[in-house]
């Protein structure tokens, strides 16, 4: 510190005191008489800055740090607080090498918020140069996953920053990075699993910590929404799988947007609402389309990246284009052009489709065509280049040409040995066939199956990364599956052969069983020898006392329906009698359990004063009737005597037993001596008459 008065040793003694009670109010009050006494001290400059920014006064946090250029890590850190990046980022960048590890700390997070992802990923790998994994602090091994998997490079973290449970420990933040990186590397299973385990160790940490339950559920937000987006990615859905999933979404909503305008979580609101028309599909699209557009706020622009911004609003022109608004659309895509450029992969499809729905396939071939020879001259990524040419041959197949949609298809490498391409190739060979007529089913289907094994042979040939690349043992398995409905069997095990020795790394042991004893089966038509070889491999089952041959020469047996009539005691079994004890005893412990838990709720009533066991009350015979018909009340006491039925049945029930009373009915037909009676006239109708009384 400077040079101490006998007075300044006292304030620096009491500013100490404040700092550990936290009294923040009084530490800037002690750090002014300080800066009295000692003009310009660094370690009061900067507890008074740390003291503003803890009470959240920011401005006068910047204000102090201006008037000192000994405190360059607090003014950049109230700049990047204030969201003034590029001024922070100055800041930064004026200090000289070798900047401390705060400033790389700040330097890395503001290059994330400016979306400069790379640059963070290398300010992070300065600061842990020479570090393994293990000797990382779970804060920074968390920021260092989410810039690599942001900058789309999530398989280098997983590679050179491997976590294991030591690593992890309590940090499911940490976790939940892993789980981002394995789904930038395509790996969606492994991610499944990790994600299990973060919301597993999340509620386990929280649940330590004394949070409730519905506290707990606002922390696990994050990944229930991540857990939507890899239903969505592997498309694993049913019917009630994907509502359950839509539900869900519908939850995460309610959640984010409940506490006020203040604590609502834009970030997450607008993910949801993103999730959710995308799950929906084609359904509730006006309800899809209000949730997008009201999520989008400058405060959830603030949060989220560029990139989720433009798969939002993008997916917001979709939805129009769905409800057939394509005025609409275009004009909402003319001001996304606005903000992304016109020569945007998304822009340029949805601009393609909507010629195409106006049946102006010349426009839709010209945008697609160029966009696509655009694309080829940058040298572009293949995946993005085969978008292009999909959503082509999307309009060359709703045209009939078969020919050449299957060329360009065959032509699209990224898409060429995936089950969904393969399964399109299929079909557009039996449709290009069918066309040219002349061709029975059979020979469709020699042709086509021909096409299936070409590509197993193919596959068989390719190397281990080339087959991992194509997702080579989902292609094979679907290829054997559909040559086996085609009762291809020979082709089918020969593909089921290849699929076991080309994808042995890729299956465990249940699918390698599995696909054993599907090419038992598809060998067993064409060459039984094979088969039982096979067939030798498989875990052996243990049949007991019964004999294969016999039952499959023993007739069917008939389910005969149970005769009627009392069992005698002689036929009641041992297994009925145990069943029967069984229920006996269930039945006890049921009851018992009905009254320990009546002993503990009066006995809790009488702990409230609600309840006295020497002075019991009656309860009350008429509490099932309205208040009003009761007959103690003070407005029911004319029909004290009336009848109101039984329980839950007021007067309906006085009326409908007079409607069935038929001596009663009977009496009220007959005419009166006195009162009023009824005539008929020529008119045909009735007209009632005052009768005259009798002398």
């Amino acid at each position: 510190m400077a040079d101490e008065t006998e007075n300044s040793k006292e304030l620096f003694l009491a500013l100490r005191a404040h700092m550990k009670k936290e009294q923040f109010p009084k530490c800037i009050e002690v750090c002014d008489r300080i800066l009295k006494e000692i003009p310009g001290d660094c370690d009061a400059l900067r507890v008074k800055i740390s003291s503003l920014i803890a009470l959240d006064k920011i401005e006068e946090a910047l204000a102090v740090s201006n008037q000192s250029d000994e405190v360059p890590f607090e003014k950049a850190y109230c700049l990047y607080r204030l969201n003034k990046l590029d001024e922070a980022m100055t800041v930064c960048s004026s200090i000289s090498e070798p900047k401390p590890e705060n400033i790389l700390n700040l330097e890395a997070q503001t290059f994330y918020r400016l979306q400069k992802y790379n640059e963070a990923v290398d300010s992070y790998m300065a600061i842990a140069e020479g570090l393994s994994s293990s000797e990382m602090d779970t804060d920074l091994l968390s920021n260092i996953y989410a810039s690599f998997t942001s900058s789309g490079r999530g398989k280098e973290a997983l590679d050179n920053f491997p976590v294991d449970e030591e690593t992890v420990g309590d940090s499911f933040e940490l976790l939940f990075n892993s789980v981002c990186a394995l789904v930038s590397g395509g790996q969606i299973a492994e991610a499944m699993t990790a994600l299990d385990q973060t919301e597993a160790l999340c509620r386990e940490v929280l649940t330590g910590d004394g949070l409730s339950d519905e506290e707990i559920q606002k922390e696990i937000i994050n990944i229930q929404l991540q857990r939507s987006f890899l239903d969505i990615v592997s498309n694993r859905f049913s019917d009630n799988t994907r509502q359950a999933a839509v539900d869900q979404c519908l939850a995460i909503l309610r959640s984010a947007s409940s506490g006020g305008k203040k604590k609502k979580n834009h970030e997450m609101l607008a993910v949801a609402a993103n999730n959710l028309a995308v799950l929906r599909g084609d359904k509730d699209l006006p309800d899809s389309l209000r949730r997008l557009r009201t999520t989008i706020t400058s405060e959830s622009e603030e949060k989220l990246s560029r990139n989720q911004l433009m798969e939002i609003r993008f997916n917001r022109c979709i939805l129009l284009l769905h409800m057939g608004k394509t005025e609409d659309t275009l004009k909402a895509l003319d001001e996304l052009d606005g903000i992304y450029g016109a020569t945007t992969t998304q822009s340029v499809v949805l601009r393609a489709s909507i010629a195409a729905m106006t049946e102006d396939y010349n426009t839709s071939d010209e945008i697609l065509l160029s966009e696509k020879k655009r694309l080829e001259d940058l040298n572009a990524d293949d995946d993005l280049i085969g978008k292009i040419s999909i959503v082509y041959v999307q309009t060359l197949i709703s045209r009939e040409r078969y020919a050449d949609a299957l060329t360009y298809l065959s032509d699209i490498s990224s898409v060429k040995f995936t089950p969904a391409g393969v399964s399109s190739i299929y079909y557009l060979r039996a449709l290009q066939e069918a066309s040219e007529g002349g061709k029975t089913s059979t020979i469709l289907d020699k042709v086509a199956s021909g096409y299936l094994v070409e590509v197993a042979a193919e596959l068989d040939e390719c190397t281990d990364a080339e087959y991992s690349a194509a997702s080579g043992t989902q292609t094979l398995l679907f290829i054997a599956q559909i040559l086996e409905q085609r009762q291809c069997h020979r082709a089918c095990a020969d593909v089921l052969q290849i699929l076991l020795r080309c994808g042995s790394d890729d299956l465990d042991s249940t699918q390698r069983i599995n696909v054993t004893a599907f090419l038992v089966t598809a060998l067993s038509y064409e060459n039984p020898e094979e088969a039982e070889r096979y067939a030798s491999s498989l875990p052996q089952f243990d049949g007991g006392e019964f004999d294969a041959l016999e039952l499959e020469s023993a007739d069917i047996p008939r389910l005969m329906k149970k005769q009627s009539g009392a069992q005698s005691e002689n036929e009641t079994t041992a297994g009925d009698s145990r069943a029967l004890a069984e229920e006996a005893r269930r039945k006890k412990k049921t009851l018992a359990r009905r009254a320990a838990r009546k002993t503990a709720y009066l006995k809790k009533l009488e702990e409230e004063g609600k309840y006295d066991p020497a002075r019991p009350v009656k309860p009350d015979a008429e509490r099932w009737i309205p208040m009003k018909q009761r007959s103690y009340n003070k407005r029911g006491r004319k029909n004290r005597g009336k009848f109101v039925g039984g329980q839950g049945s007021g007067d309906g029930a006085q009326k409908d037993m007079l409607k069935l009373d038929a001596m009663a009915r009977s009496q009220a037909e007959k005419p009166a001596n006195t009162g009023t009676v009824i005539s008929s006239n020529s008119g045909g109708g009735n007209k009632k008459k005052k009768g005259k009384k009798k002398k």
